[in-house]
């Protein structure tokens, strides 16, 4: 699921698609909502470092994408 967030996030900076962003988003907050789930149902430590790294990797680069195109989206 972050994978998919991560991708329609990306998707909607490249071609300035407002609602492919939400979509990102909104995927993301699932992600976190079935990782909060795993993470009562007892996950390793293992699971959670890699759930935050790539958490880390995705808004990086939504977050340097978002920057190099800001005058583009503030259009949008």
């Amino acid at each position: 699921l972050l994978i998919l967030s991560g991708w329609s996030w990306i998707v909607g900076i490249l071609v300035l698609r407002r609602s492919w962003r939400v979509i990102g988003l909104a995927n993301l907050l699932g992600a976190w909502t079935g990782f909060g789930m795993a993470l009562i149902a007892g996950a390793s430590g293992n699971t959670v470092l890699a759930m935050l790294v790539i958490t880390v990797l995705l808004l990086s680069a939504v977050t340097w994408l978002t920057q190099r195109d800001a005058d583009a989206i503030a259009v949008d």
